[in-house]
């Protein structure tokens, strides 16, 4: 009786509100404490992927039994069999593919508090799936780059699925006013928009007057490259058949090879584009980024000097690829919004689980690995490249827009990993996210400057 009487309340109190109607829709709700705060959400129909919500539930909420999986030999193998039926994997990427492509009816047994799954179905909600493939059997613990363990719990962050875009913004103000002990956040999935290509042609040192201006090249007589510091690039895939980043026509990634390892989410496999040596439009972006970060440094390919990275290892210029030494190991990962036009869209819940995935290192390895590089959850990254941004109040911890993002960002904090982020190119001096999230020192946020140092015209 208690549960119908609030659903009935709520539901009047924000049917008459009209919230969807609103651009900048707010409202009063209480915190995990008990303390009134106010709540923003952006509605706006091309600002969030339509009829889904980024939830991170608290721990207890959903039913580990359902999320537990094994890898055997590549095999997918679900601990209660009235999970979906996965076809037979041949590798161990297949097996984290099938456990991403799990969702679950609201009302199976997946979230184990009756109220909350009931009052989620009421206001429309219909599946929740996979954020991270994090196994709660397996993945409960990382270690950071110092060293000790920290608890992780990233099985919880789920995206939930409505039967109509109106009930988006519904169903977050219920669960943030009435369910602040079981959900710990919950927010549109946002899109955000990457920053400006960068200029992707055939170089020589002289005209990467960049490598100077930051002190590369004075850093080069200590340092050149190392393979155990390990870079993932969050943007839309690295093209590793490039071969200032190591790739030929056939082979280039996996480990032993500069990009060593990534993940698609886009179509949930690690391969970016077409099998191609050439720089397709697919992951331009990406790959110019890697490639500022780890192109083979001092070499010479076909006769041409091409792009040079600050961190891609040494080679004497013309010499067999066996005398250059490494560079830094890169991770691509691709996050772009696969329905969007254009090609820099990127989604708050690739976003967010990539963040994850990449800071984090599990401390189980599963079960009969094939390959034990590719086998845990989590790549252990010691830096991670973001080249996208969108406005949005970077400080406010009371404001679930962007919610699971920082509570990433934070989450590579404590893991040691030095997250760089992009300010964004539109001449202003609004906050951007990720680049201006607070406390200082948890986020090193870039611009873009001229030859003299001074800010150019374009950048924030």
């Amino acid at each position: 009786m208690k549960t119908s009487l609030l659903l009935l309340i709520t539901f009047f109190l924000i049917s008459s509100s009209k919230a969807t109607a609103q651009p900048n829709f707010g409202y009063w709700g209480a915190d995990e404490h008990g303390d009134s705060l106010y709540y923003k959400v952006f509605p706006r129909d091309s600002a969030y992927v339509p009829k889904e919500i980024i939830i991170k539930f608290r721990a207890g909420v959903l039913n580990k039994e359902l999320l537990c999986f094994d890898c055997y030999e590549g095999w997918y193998v679900a601990h209660q069999k009235n999970t979906q039926a996965m076809a037979p994997p041949t590798f161990i990427t297949d097996c984290w593919s099938n456990a991403m492509a799990q969702s679950f009816p609201v009302d199976s047994g997946i979230i184990t508090d009756y109220s909350l799954a009931s009052t989620i179905k009421y206001f429309g909600g219909r599946r929740l799936r996979r954020m991270t493939f994090a196994n709660p059997c397996y993945d409960t613990l990382s270690v950071t780059r110092y060293g000790d363990t920290i608890p992780m719990d990233h099985y919880n962050y789920m995206v939930l699925t409505v039967n109509h875009d109106t009930n988006v913004v519904r169903v977050i103000t219920v669960l943030l006013t009435y369910f602040r002990n079981k959900v710990q956040f919950a927010e549109p999935n946002n899109l955000l928009r990457g920053t400006r290509r960068p200029h992707e042609s055939v170089y020589g040192f002289g005209n990467q007057k960049s490598i100077t201006l930051c002190g590369a090249d004075s850093a080069w007589n200590h340092q050149t490259g190392n393979p155990a510091i390990k870079v993932a690039v969050i943007d839309n895939g690295i093209n590793w058949h490039r071969k200032e980043l190591g790739g030929t026509d056939s082979t280039g990634f996996g480990p032993g090879y500069r990009v060593a390892n990534g993940w698609n989410y886009t179509n949930d496999t690690f391969d970016c584009s077409a099998l191609n040596n050439t720089l397709t439009l697919n992951c331009q972006h990406g790959t110019s980024c890697a490639s500022i970060i780890g192109a083979s440094t001092n070499r010479i390919f076909n006769g041409v000097a091409e792009i040079v990275g600050v961190a891609g290892g040494w080679g004497n210029a013309g010499a067999d690829t066996s005398e250059m030494k490494a560079g830094v190991t890169l991770y691509g990962i691709r996050v772009t919004n696969p329905t969007a036009s254009n090609e820099l869209d990127y989604r708050t819940d690739y976003i967010s689980s990539a963040i994850l995935l990449a800071s984090s290192s599990s401390t189980t390895v599963v079960k009969n690995p094939i390959d034990t590089t590719q086998s845990r959850y989590g790549f252990g990254v010691n830096v991670i490249n973001n080249s996208y941004a969108k406005s949005g109040q970077a400080g406010d911890y009371a404001s679930p827009e962007f919610s699971s993002l920082r509570r990433a960002a934070e989450e590579a904090y404590q893991n040691g990993v030095s997250f760089v982020a992009a300010k964004q190119n539109y001449h202003n001096v609004n906050r951007f996210v990720p680049a201006d999230y607070l406390p200082q020192g948890m986020v090193i946020a870039v611009g873009a400057g001229d030859y003299q140092k001074n800010v150019e015209s374009y950048s924030n």
